[in-house]
């Protein structure tokens, strides 16, 4: 530019710092002027590039939080979570008051139904209730006990009949029966049957036999777990003329200090009638 371009620039701007601070020396033709002069500047020199861009300035203070919005619309039930562990259980509560006592009940009239070695029932008798009980005797009677001392015995009773296991030795028994009255014979049918040794067979019959006082029915049982033993005994009662049947089993061991003997009825005061024709075609 010439110099007196540039001079003129300098004397107006200048002038314009007097007119900013000292306005009473304004001259309106003068600042028409410089007007003129600014506006032919930059028309001649374009504007440069755009310089870089500024670091960014601090974050201004928050502003107040506005008004709370519409509840929106509930959304959709999720599915059910995994039942969590049990929790632990609670102290217990303290023990309630005792209720008044209940009416006392009728006390049942209590009865023997039946009394036999096969059966025994017993018979609960109320104003309102009548109720007798199944059998309860096992069908078998047992007997456990040790006969190892010499000369001890062993009596059970077989309805009028006494059955007796006697220690004869530290190897062996003796077997006899006798009648409950000693006055009274019993008319009996009786069948041992025995194995001992290796599988040597020994047997006795008293077929319609009187039993009047003591009877032998085996002299040597082995008492050291080599013999097996068995027995059938049928008897009448004098009185009534019915019979019944026992079996009785017995297994001895280590000289009698173990001795198992077990009873089983299959028959009880029955009789023995002559079959009729009806009978016979009823048991065909």
């Amino acid at each position: 530019l010439p110099e007196w371009y540039k001079f003129t620039i300098v004397c107006l701007n200048s002038l314009l710092y007097l007119l900013f601070f000292f306005p009473v020396i304004f001259i309106p033709p003068l600042f028409v002027f410089y007007f003129i002069i600014l506006v032919h500047f930059f028309s001649i020199y374009p504007q440069g590039e755009q310089g870089p861009k500024g670091d960014k300035g601090d974050i201004g203070p928050q502003g107040e939080k506005g008004d709370k919005g519409d509840i929106g619309p509930q959304g959709e039930r999720g599915e059910t979570g995994l039942q969590g562990e049990q929790g632990i259980q609670g102290i217990q509560g303290e023990k309630g008051d005792i209720g008044p006592q209940g009416e006392q009940g009728e006390t049942p009239v209590i009865t023997v139904a039946e009394n036999t070695p096969l059966s025994y029932k017993v018979n609960f008798k109320t104003s309102t209730q009548n109720i007798t009980t199944p059998n309860l005797i096992a069908p078998l009677t047992e007997y456990h006990i040790n006969l190892s001392a010499t000369g001890s015995t062993l009596s059970i009773p077989l309805k009028n009949l006494i059955l007796t296991y006697q220690n004869t030795s530290t190897t062996s028994l003796r077997i006899s029966v006798a009648p409950k009255d000693t006055a009274t014979p019993i008319l009996t049918d009786i069948r041992r049957t025995t194995i001992y040794g290796g599988g040597t067979i020994e047997v006795l019959t008293l077929d319609n036999r009187t039993v009047s006082s003591r009877t032998v029915l085996d002299d040597l049982v082995y008492s050291q777990s080599q013999e097996e033993h068995s027995m059938k005994i049928r008897q009448q009662d004098p009185t009534t003329k019915l019979w019944s049947l026992c079996e009785i089993h017995s297994f001895i061991s280590n000289g009698g200090a173990r001795t198992s003997v077990w009873i089983q009825w299959s028959e009880y005061n029955v009789s023995y009638d002559v079959p009729t024709e009806y009978n016979h075609l009823m048991n065909l």
